[in-house]
């Protein structure tokens, strides 16, 4: 099955709802990575890290 794989930039206060809106569009996974392309992996219990403090 093909797939295509999309690069967008948006703030870290629109990262969830940009994420939101693309999984209702139908899509397999998605990857969060900060400016300095690096992943941001699920945070540990107790800490919640904001996606655009860079």
């Amino acid at each position: 099955m093909p797939w295509i794989q999309l690069k967008l930039n948006t703030t870290g206060a629109n990262a969830e709802e940009l994420s939101d809106a693309l999984m209702e569009a139908g899509s397999v996974s998605i990857t969060f990575q900060d400016t300095h392309d690096t992943p941001v992996f699920e945070p540990l219990p107790g800490r919640n890290p904001s996606v655009g403090r860079y």
